[in-house]
């Protein structure tokens, strides 16, 4: 819904391009900071225990419980230095089109947030309480897919920030038309989602993610091609083909990462899913959106 907003944002509240990014990614920098502390909370004191009423009164009779008993106490710390990190990065990319690739203070800012991800991985090497044990990630079946899946939703919501925009801009589209012409890619995970246990049942887990992605890679570049003579009919092969890889990749890669871990740990593997998912969708924004200021036209 955020998505499909942006151009009305620039028409009413003439946002700019990177105000646009900054709107999208908040939420993903939040989410993807907070995720882990909530994951490794999930370990320490249990887990699915729902805000809901009915939730809450479904699970406590029917949810097994499971926490690690052996789980430290929660990583503030490393919490703060990742959410501080991210964000200088997600800044310098955002803000480099207003300030230029070359200035000091974009290129200081980029710098001074990869310093601050190094502490953190450090901080995470020698704590005793790591929000994040980075041993996790010496298991190809852990880290492969993970990063796949940052490189997915890179791609994925990258093109959502820019293809919304074109559906109003260039195709005259109003913000709820716009919606219904963007649930081909909702179509296609919900088709595909099912199927990708089966295909890793056949195939393996390495050849259904690495067809997904070529899946996805696909439909982006048959998109990528659209000029200002283009109609919605012609975006929208692109546009379920980048579903459909979506809904490839994404179980595998959940299923891959939670089945390499210790039950123990599921809720900091899970939480880990969801950050990738976040961070590289943040990315994703940040940078195909620094490539192409708001309301101009492709082609």
């Amino acid at each position: 819904m955020l998505n499909v907003a942006l151009p009305t944002l620039v028409r009413d509240l003439h946002a700019t391009s990177h105000q646009l990014q900054w709107i999208v990614d908040a939420y993903a920098l939040a989410y993807g900071g907070l995720v882990l502390v909530g994951g490794s909370l999930a370990d320490r004191v249990g887990r699915n225990v729902p805000i809901a009423v009915i939730g809450l009164l479904c699970a406590i009779p029917l949810v097994p419980d499971s926490k690690n008993p052996a789980a430290a106490r929660p990583d503030l710390a490393g919490s703060a230095l990742s959410i501080t990190g991210l964000g200088l990065v997600l800044w310098a990319i955002i803000e480099a089109p207003v300030y230029g690739w070359s200035s000091a203070l974009v290129i200081g800012v980029g710098i001074g947030g990869l310093a601050v991800l190094a502490c953190f991985a450090r901080w995470e090497r020698v704590s005793s309480h790591p929000m994040l044990n980075l041993r996790f990630f010496r298991a190809r079946s852990f880290s492969a897919p993970i990063a796949s899946l940052g490189l997915a939703m890179f791609g994925l919501v990258g093109a959502l920030f820019v293809l919304t925009q074109f559906l109003q801009f260039n195709l005259a589209y109003s913000p709820l038309a716009a919606g219904v012409r963007m649930l081909p890619i909702a179509a296609g995970i919900a088709v595909m989602a099912p199927l990708s246990s089966v295909a890793v049942r056949k195939a393996g887990t390495k050849l259904t993610i690495a067809a997904g992605l070529l899946v996805i890679a696909g439909g982006l570049w048959q998109t990528s091609q659209a000029t200002a003579s283009w109609t919605f009919v012609s975006v929208l092969p692109g546009m379920i083909l980048a579903g459909a890889g979506a809904g490839l990749v994404i179980p595998a890669v959940s299923g891959s990462v939670m089945n390499s871990l210790p039950r123990a740990h599921t809720g900091v593997g899970s939480a880990t899913n969801g950050v990738f998912i976040q961070v590289g969708g943040a990315l994703g924004v940040a940078v195909i959106g620094s490539l192409r200021p708001p309301g101009t036209r492709t082609g």
